[in-house]
């Protein structure tokens, strides 16, 4: 878009106004934390059953794919093209063209993500049958040959979920991942029952992750079908349309791309340098002897360190998203970019009041929780000790990672997807640099590390960036959020540091090295919140979000 003058200082709105994205945060809100604690609890089950080592390394590393595809076709680019799109032929050309524009969609996303899925089942095999492999490459390349059916499923689930949010509908799509927390949960026992062999027992599961992706995607189908929604068929006119969102997916895609490719590629660097996984080359061997060995269970330590960080991140980040991306694109289609602009402060004064103490609270509390979730069965205590510092490393990016989500929904709410891309290739060459410059001095904490520092970097960028576009930002406001959030956080760091025991054995002292650090903390983080009149915290607890007055 062209700059324009930047707008007049943003109006406040009254509570009343908000009323509907009140209700759609909470109701969202909800839903992902019962989804969160799902997962959660599958993690645990996950490291009691097959630890840290090559098993779970190869798993770690082969589900990226299809969650890097679910954030690239699915919630990343696909639904930051869709979701604008179909809002403003709602609103302008009513719902019956909009409905066209869900299905031609639909079966247009389906047909592109079967052919990728086909192409790379080929190329996998060809891999598997041609090139002499590890032992472990070959796990993790018979892993990715089951995982990749999911990719078309849970990309179709959040089109579909998409559609949901365009009409204001949001209970459904948040209680999706649900779906395949009890599928995984459940599949877990099965697989021991079924075989002895660790690399069976992923396998099966793999096969059930694929099965729960069908339901993910069958039950919004379902619901929008009886709201009179086509899935096969589309016209003329829709064709464009969706022609339309295919080209306006292609920087958004190339931006969502290079982000997410700093966790995989994380996630690959440490497989190549854990021990036997050099693959089927001694050239791969050779170009990686300069760098130092990590040990066995580093992917590993990598995914349970990145599943803390992500709870936070789905129950704020993610949850708010969801609710105020509609809403900003429809004060940027309305040209009210005022509004914009109070609700993009708004959503960066939560991520601070809520990220940067749950930040400290997973640094603070890293050895107690991964003893409490993860040092259980296989999981052996070198992992624990690997995992607690990944934890730590990840706390420090929570409130980055967290306004990342927040900061380029405007971005794409005011047609601007090129600007994004451009800070995402500056992260990633941050983070490429910094995972070999830390890799020496801090070991695979190092790659946790880059990745933190990456993502602040690539907020500060897109924050200070955006403000041409929507007017500039009220940093006195923002600045005031801050020192108070920061005194809070001291208080709450403090208090859970004196109430955290030593470390002892058994179940119940475990979960009251966690607990009462934890409670404590949050008492004393509320109680300093009131005292230094940090508003936000408060009101998310009373509203289920934030109350613009």
């Amino acid at each position: 878009m062209e700059s324009s003058p930047p707008p007049s200082p943003p109006a406040r709105s009254t509570p009343d106004d908000d009323v509907p994205a009140l209700r759609g945060f909470r109701l969202v809100g909800m839903l992902t934390l019962v989804s969160r604690l799902l997962g959660m609890a599958r993690d645990v089950v996950m490291a009691a059953a097959f630890g840290a080592g090559p098993v779970m390394d190869a798993f770690s590393v082969a589900f990226r794919v299809p969650n890097l595809a679910r954030r690239l076709f699915g919630e990343g680019a696909q639904t930051s093209a869709f979701l604008p799109a179909f809002i403003r032929v709602h609103e302008q050309d009513g719902l019956a063209a909009a409905q066209q524009l869900a299905g031609g969609m639909f079966l247009s996303l389906g047909r592109l993500l079967i052919v990728l899925v086909v192409a790379g089942e080929i190329g996998l095999a060809l891999v598997w049958w041609l090139v002499p492999l590890s032992p472990d490459a070959a796990l993790l390349t018979e892993l990715l040959m089951w995982l990749l059916p999911y990719l078309v499923f849970i990309c179709l689930a959040a089109q579909q979920a998409a559609v949901l949010h365009g009409l204001r509908s949001f209970g459904w799509p948040a209680a999706l991942p649900i779906v395949l927390n009890l599928i995984w949960l459940a599949a877990i026992p099965l697989a021991f029952v079924w075989t002895d062999d660790p690399a069976d027992r992923m396998r099966w599961l793999c096969m059930a992750i694929v099965l729960a992706g069908l339901l993910q995607v069958a039950i919004p189908v379902a619901i929008l079908r009886r709201r009179g929604f086509p899935m096969m068929s589309f016209d003329a006119a829709t064709r464009e349309r969706v022609q339309g969102v295919f080209r306006a997916m292609a920087p958004v895609l190339l931006g969502v791309t290079v982000t997410q490719i700093n966790t995989v590629f994380d996630s690959v660097v440490a497989w190549l340098l854990a021990p036997g996984t050099a693959g089927a080359s001694s050239a791969v061997s050779h170009w990686l002897n300069w760098l130092p060995q990590l040990p066995n269970g580093t992917a590993s330590a990598l995914y349970f360190g990145q599943r803390m960080y992500q709870f936070p991140l789905g129950m704020i980040g993610v949850g708010l998203g969801t609710v105020l991306f509609p809403q900003f694109t429809r004060h940027a289609e309305r040209g009210d970019l005022p509004s914009l602009n109070r609700d993009l402060t708004d959503g960066l004064k939560l991520t601070l009041s809520i990220g940067v103490p749950a930040g400290v609270g997973l640094m603070l509390l890293a050895a107690p929780i991964t003893r409490l979730l993860f040092q259980h069965g296989a999981f052996s205590l070198e992992a624990g000790a690997l995992t607690s510092r990944m934890i730590v490393a990840y706390g420090v990016g929570v409130a980055a990672f967290i306004g990342l989500l927040i900061v380029q929904r405007g971005y794409y709410a005011v047609g601007d997807r090129i600007t994004p891309v451009r800070h995402a290739l500056a992260a990633m060459g941050v983070n490429v640099v910094l995972d070999f410059v830390l890799l020496h001095p801090c070991g695979a904490v190092g790659l946790a590390w880059a990745t933190s520092l990456a993502a602040c970097v690539q907020l500060s960028l897109a924050t200070w960036s955006l403000q041409p576009r929507i007017g500039r930002l009220p940093w006195r406001e923002i600045a005031v959020t801050a020192v108070q959030t920061g005194a809070a956080s001291v208080a709450m760091g403090v208090v859970c540091w004196l109430t955290t025991p030593e470390p002892s054995s058994g179940l119940a002292a475990r979960a009251t090295a966690v607990a009462v650090p934890l409670v404590a903390g949050a008492v004393a983080y509320f109680g300093m919140a009131a005292i230094v009149g940090l508003r936000e915290p408060w009101l998310l607890v009373r509203h289920g979000s934030i109350d613009r007055r």
